[in-house]
């Protein structure tokens, strides 16, 4: 999470449904970041539910996504602003990279969420599909 948190990491899992026969792929899964906070009791999660439109490439494949995504936070304090608890739903979109190798697929990903604000942000994701 970039513009939020000022690059709070975290981790995550999604399951997918490739259409076999056409370039495109359903998405869902959840993330949970640690963000640098003063208490022990501050969280960051959320969850989503997006579309990949790929082009059909062999080992290279760019794609394109949107979707819907959901955060919440717990007594989170940025640089800016003082966080009690929040949570908002909103749409993201941006675009990826999937790398076939062999029997993994690497993937790296950016996505502009759109939510109220403080919690509009973007989005970088590295990771494995098995």
């Amino acid at each position: 999470a970039v513009d939020t948190f000022g690059g709070a990491t975290g981790f995550g899992a999604q399951i997918g449904y490739d259409f076999l026969g056409l370039p495109v792929e359903v998405v869902g899964g959840g993330e949970y970041f640690f963000p640098d906070c003063d208490i022990e009791t501050c969280n960051f999660w959320g969850g989503f539910l997006e579309g990949h439109l790929r082009l059909p490439l062999p080992l290279i494949r760019p794609y394109a996504l949107g979707g819907l995504t959901y955060r919440s936070v717990d007594n989170l304090k940025t640089s800016e602003d003082q966080i009690d608890s929040s949570s908002a739903g909103g749409v993201a979109a941006g675009a990826g990279v999937d790398l076939n190798l062999l029997a993994l697929r690497v993937f790296l990903d950016a996505r502009y969420e759109f939510l109220s604000s403080p919690l509009d942000q973007w989005v970088l994701r590295l990771g494995l599909n098995f």
